[in-house]
């Protein structure tokens, strides 16, 4: 939808008049646009000479609060008895990073910290940001320039910007203002290093909601119990967020007050477990963030976030095999790398098939009960081929699917959650930004037959890779050397994809560092923010003499994406005085 607005400006006056569109009802909306008037220069600011004429793009707006306290998150660690966490251990031994990759240019990140409070302006960016990395002006605040397509930005615990600062950590704001990126956080105790690394992807709170639900826990079978510990990391989005979590039988096991950016963690959940957000004034639904930490035997981790019960689906891709080692692999004699697949719908009585394409498997689930499912193995030199699957659930029921990597040992002990593929096609499904993958391969599988995959490891427009793949089928895409990572990467398809990044069979692997990175995550397509509205403006003429003179300015006003579709738009004042 577009609309368009023109006017003329009469030169030589005193003063001058911004012309601003508002959108009634939707007050969020309209202050991301003054925002984004504010942070591009977007208002028309003539002066006698030559009129400053162009485009300036407000494409969206997300709000990213980064979950798990490392307070928590070490406590997890170290209940991992035989880890390597030892008792002394603190949160000042945890490293974080949190990674983003901007899909676009000219991206404006804003990092509000919560040891000082709150106090991030739109308004106001400038002046009220911890750090910024955007075009506006000079100041102690701004920590470097709007990332460009394929930039990633990445803040660490040694990242400090306001007194009291632990560096980035659970409750910490990040704002971004242009376009869409993908974040991811990995955190790993000093003891024992990278073996127990783990990343939770992000979600922008748009995507947030009041009810998680997960397939597994410490009571989940297997020998060795593949989720001896498995802890609960809760956000909350507001201000007397009531969060409660409950049992497989729907009994209260425990609850607790956050405010905003406010992160707790419930320890040692079992299978089947939920947990719900209410506002506690007034009972209505509150928005939260999950995800799990969870630990099997030695130094190992596995880090899932949680998709929210409100946008589970009926059918997942599933892009990771499980593996053979290679000849000589330092652990060949561990047993092979099963993954695992953990499913549990949110019905009684839902039929569930794992499909591979050559084999078919069914169980009927009540919502009290996971199903275990092991994927396809492959070869020690695989690259492409049959290896990937599908979980789907009759009559459209929704299913909460977490993968485990070696669930039941130690060496590829990384794991991810499944994003259903309804949620993949809506939210632009066939390309990913991918702001972490150092030395191990990105995991893609396709929804369609004859899905033609390209790479472009440096987002620069060369494509160095491309390949295509049928239903069912995977491709492990290495990084390139030297270098040896696919941070960065831009993974584009003619067809819905699903991608993952993970450590591979091997520990060797090129580029792999000692210890290695036992890690790996789900990679959001980039279509989860709050989509607004674009205008273009052009003057006619560009440029007026110094006695002064007439020029029309139109401005072109694009609805470019959800929630202003259908929107009444006016223009508040369309009179500028130069």
């Amino acid at each position: 939808m577009s609309s368009y607005n023109s006017f003329k400006v009469q030169a030589g006056a005193k003063g001058a008049h911004s012309s601003a569109v508002g959108i009634p009802g939707l007050s969020l909306i309209k202050r991301i646009v003054f925002a984004a008037a504010t942070l591009t220069g977007l208002s028309v600011a003539l002066t006698s000479g030559r009129i400053q004429a162009g485009t300036a793009i407000g494409r969206g707006i997300a709000t990213y609060i980064v979950m798990g306290n490392e307070n928590n998150i070490i406590q997890t660690y170290k209940d991992n008895t035989g880890g390597g966490t030892g008792a002394g251990d603190t949160s000042a031994t945890v490293n974080s990073r949190v990674s983003m990759v901007s899909s676009a240019p000219n991206t404006y990140v804003y990092l509000d910290e919560y040891e000082n409070g709150y106090n991030f302006d739109p308004l106001n960016p400038a002046g009220t940001a911890d750090a910024r990395w955007d075009n506006g002006p000079a100041g102690a605040n701004k920590q470097g320039a709007a990332l460009g397509t394929g930039q990633v930005l990445t803040l660490s615990n040694t990242n400090t910007y306001v007194p009291g600062s632990t560096g980035v950590n659970g409750g910490d704001i990040i704002y971004i203002l242009g376009a869409p990126v993908t974040m991811v956080r990995t955190v790993w105790p000093n003891n024992p290093g990278t073996f127990a690394s783990g990343t939770w992807p992000l979600y922008p709170t748009v995507y947030w909601q009041s009810e998680y639900a997960s397939s597994i826990g410490e009571d989940t079978a297997g020998a060795p119990l593949p989720f001896a510990v498995c802890d609960m990391h809760v956000t909350a989005l507001d201000n007397n967020t009531s969060v409660v979590l409950y049992d497989a039988a729907g009994t209260t096991v425990s609850q607790q007050l956050l405010q905003r950016g406010g992160c707790t963690n419930f320890p040692s959940i079992n299978q089947n477990y939920r947990v719900r957000g209410f506002n506690r004034l007034t009972g209505k639904p509150a928005s939260l963030e999950a995800g799990l930490q969870t630990a099997a035997i030695g130094s190992d981790a596995r880090f899932f976030s949680l998709v929210p019960s409100q946008f589970l689906g009926d059918q997942y891709l599933l892009p990771v095999p499980s593996f053979n080692y290679p000849a000589g692999e330092p652990q060949q004699t561990d047993p092979p790398v099963e993954t695992a697949v953990y499913v549990t719908p949110l019905e009684n009585g839902t039929t569930v098939t794992f499909n591979t394409g050559a084999t078919s498997q069914t169980q009927v689930l009540n919502n009290n009960q996971v199903g275990r499912f092991v994927m396809p193995f492959v070869s020690p030199t695989f690259v492409q081929g049959a290896g990937a699957a599908t979980v789907s659930a009759a009559g459209g029921r929704k299913l909460v699917v977490l993968v485990a990597g070696h669930d039941r040992h130690d060496n590829l002990d990384w794991g991810y959650n499944g994003i259903p593929t309804s949620g993949l096609d809506i939210i632009g499904g066939n390309q990913v930004f991918v702001p972490l993958a150092p030395v191990n391969p990105l995991y893609v599988t396709p929804k369609e037959d004859n899905t033609l995959v390209k790479v472009d490891y440096n987002s620069d427009g060369s494509v160095e890779t491309s390949f295509t793949l049928n239903r069912f089928e995977t491709r492990l895409v290495y990084p390139l050397s030297p270098g040896f990572t696919s941070t960065g990467a831009h993974v584009f398809a003619n067809s819905t994809i699903m991608v993952c990044w993970g450590q591979d069979m091997s520990e060797v692997t090129p580029g792999e560092p000692d210890p290695d990175y036992d890690q790996g995550y789900s990679i959001y397509p980039t279509g989860l923010f709050e989509k607004v509205l674009s205008l273009t403006k052009t003057c006619d003429p560009v440029a007026l003499p110094s006695t002064g003179g007439q020029t029309t300015v139109t401005l072109k006003l694009d609805n470019e994406g959800t929630g202003t579709n259908g929107t009444k738009l006016r223009c508040f004042a369309t009179r500028l005085a130069v």
